[in-house]
């Protein structure tokens, strides 16, 4: 499809050529410029709006007719400057290829270089806690990540509050789980089932041949109901031909019986941010299965750090109806705890420049460009809470990240208000960039003016040459260092 900044090109170039033609002085100085201004625009401003968030990126069908469509007229156009007006079609000429020599190296910079957000953001250094969430800082973040959609407690009907299924990617799918164990999980309930579907091996030695036990007894004795029913659940699908029953007190076992028992270790309760009252607190240990049998004693156990967050979040959210959360998760494999807290922290910076891009709007383009980074996630004390597991996938450990934001109203106003006095400072720093421009610009036109005056015409084509070479080279100036 013609884009339409396309459709008058060849109407105003017919025009240019007849104006070339019929009063050569006004049309080679008509010519000169406008040569000069597209060049200056394409080549100079666009790539400094492309950085300051201004203007996107032009990228495929985009980019081909911003550069291809003038270039023939642009060269048709010098060939009859420079038979119509030779030192003014030269200038031109140097002119264009000092904009271009600059203008390839302001585009590689806004193709390569993060659009300037303050500070660098910071990697996550993370270490394996199951308390508060702390303040990281480190290495400069590397990940940018698309969330399609994200799921919020839902308070008030607005369209930044509607509640939407988040659809997450594979590698938070009950598959991984299944296929790979890992070294915490987020409820007591998950790590059960876990150990419940790799107890085969333990469950074949207790009974002491190898082969399936006739009877399974799970002993509930002081565990708590549903983790008993867990576990049986888990241990019956691996053995459905194997009668698996709960009992209450502990007993010896017969000779084709085998026996488990649940009991917890290393308990240890702590405050969160996110509890509904100051007596809930979130419980992490260790959850061990002792099987038992003729073969011998075994135990397997497994790490938990209650996140109701991850392993019920409709349930979590609908608790807590005062209160709005989000949950951002890294969405990809990862291969280390930093680069899936990374992945968290972007996806948590994609969700909240959502969720404020209808405030931000108002603020003009500058304002729709702006987007959160994972260093306002962290400056604005959002994460609530974190949960990071490591699955041991077949080659090398997997890691995965999920981070509990807080998005209430005083929380989003300090994340627009910080946002705002940024477009305010970009603004301000194109004002004092293009008033240096025009300054400089009029300082050299009177210069010329003056000197050739003073030389009554004498050198009136050098130092017009001279003059158009330094302009350029001064506002290029201008814009790469007050940028």
């Amino acid at each position: 499809m013609i884009p339409m900044f396309a459709i008058p090109i060849p109407f105003l170039f017919v025009l240019l050529i007849l104006l070339l033609t019929k009063t050569p002085k006004v049309g080679t100085w008509v010519v000169g410029g406008l040569i000069t201004a597209v060049s200056f625009g394409l080549l100079i401003f666009l790539p400094i709006a492309v950085h300051d968030g201004m203007a996107s990126v032009p990228q495929g069908e985009e980019l081909i007719p911003l550069l291809v469509v003038p270039i023939p007229f642009v060269f048709v156009l010098l060939v009859l400057l420079l038979s119509k007006a030779p030192k003014v079609g030269a200038g031109v000429i140097v002119g264009v290829v000092v904009m271009g020599l600059l203008g390839a190296y302001l585009w590689f910079g806004a193709l390569q270089r993060p659009r300037p957000r303050g500070r660098p953001a910071g990697l996550v250094q993370i270490k394996q806690e199951i308390g508060p969430v702390r303040r990281y800082v480190g290495l400069e973040t590397a990940y940018e990540s698309l969330r399609e959609d994200y799921c919020q407690a839902p308070v008030v009907p607005r369209e930044r509050d509607v509640v939407r299924p988040a659809v997450l990617s594979p590698i938070w799918s009950e598959a991984m789980v299944r296929e790979f164990d890992a070294d915490v999980y987020p409820s007591k309930r998950a790590a059960v089932r876990a150990m419940g579907s790799r107890m085969d091996a333990l469950i074949g030695r207790a009974a002491g041949d190898g082969a399936a036990p006739e009877r399974i007894s799970i002993f509930q004795e002081g565990s708590e109901h549903e983790l008993v029913g867990e576990l049986a659940t888990a241990v019956q699908e691996r053995f459905p031909q194997t009668e698996c029953a709960v009992e209450g007190g502990l007993r010896n076992t017969t000779e084709t019986e085998v026996g488990i028992t649940l009991h917890l270790s290393d308990l240890r309760l702590e405050p969160v941010e996110w509890a509904t009252s100051p007596r809930e607190s979130s419980s992490s240990g260790r959850i061990e299965a002792t099987v038992f049998g003729q073969g011998g004693t075994m135990s397997i156990g497994r790490r938990f750090a209650e996140k109701p967050w991850i392993a019920d979040y409709a349930s979590f959210a609908n608790s807590r109806p005062g209160k709005k959360f989000a949950v951002a998760r890294s969405r990809q494999t990862c291969t280390s705890e930093n680069d899936a807290m990374e992945q968290a922290l972007a996806d948590a910076a994609v969700l909240l420049t959502r969720m404020i891009g209808d405030e931000m709007k108002s603020a003009g383009p500058l304002g729709s460009a702006v987007q959160v980074t994972s260093t306002d996630v962290l400056d604005g004390d959002l994460i609530v809470d974190q949960f990071v597991q490591g699955l041991a996938g077949s080659a090398s450990k997997i890691w995965r990240s999920a981070l509990l934001i807080d998005i209430s109203e005083p929380k989003l106003a300090w994340l627009i208000d910080c946002k705002s006095r940024a477009v305010h400072s970009v603004r301000m720093t194109w004002v004092r960039m293009i008033g240096s421009a025009v300054g400089v610009v009029a300082l050299i036109a009177a210069i010329y003016f003056f000197l050739n005056m003073a030389t009554r015409g004498y050198y009136e084509w050098s130092l017009r040459i001279a003059g158009i070479v330094l302009a350029i080279v001064a506002v290029v100036s201008i814009l790469m260092i007050v940028q």
